[in-house]
């Protein structure tokens, strides 16, 4: 009985984060697949994200999303200019789409993606 209880909350954890059509920040998806019920820390999943080809994983482009994951609406960028007394540069800030968000989420729970053994996870907040 309480196996069904979880799915029935894990399917509406993916329709709501799907529906609402907001991009969000890694952090904030790593949160969501943890409250549904798979412990990932944000840490672990950028490391996810880049050993896997949605994030460039090179020194010039770190943590951009690639051009796979953008061409298939799983993530986008926010960029930002910045200038200061040396010059400018952007800060690129990696966002999950609504897709990719219900993606992720689902790939964690049915355990399509795994985190390495190695990695800590986030413990699972009781209620």
């Amino acid at each position: 009985m309480s196996d069904i209880v979880v799915h029935t909350f894990r399917d509406h954890q993916v329709r709501t984060l799907s529906a609402s059509n907001a991009d969000l920040l890694v952090k904030q998806v790593a949160g969501s697949v943890t409250t549904a019920g798979k412990p990932v820390d944000p840490v672990s999943l950028f490391e996810w994200l880049r050993s896997n080809g949605w994030l460039y994983n090179d020194h010039d482009l770190w943590n951009t999303p690639t051009h796979w994951a953008v061409s298939n609406g799983y993530m986008c960028s926010h960029v930002v200019l910045i200038t200061d007394s040396g010059g400018s540069f952007e800060r690129i800030t990696p966002l999950v789409t609504a897709l990719g968000q219900q993606k992720l989420i689902t790939g964690f729970l049915d355990g399509t993606y795994k985190l390495p053994d190695n990695r800590p996870i986030a413990k699972v907040q009781e209620s």
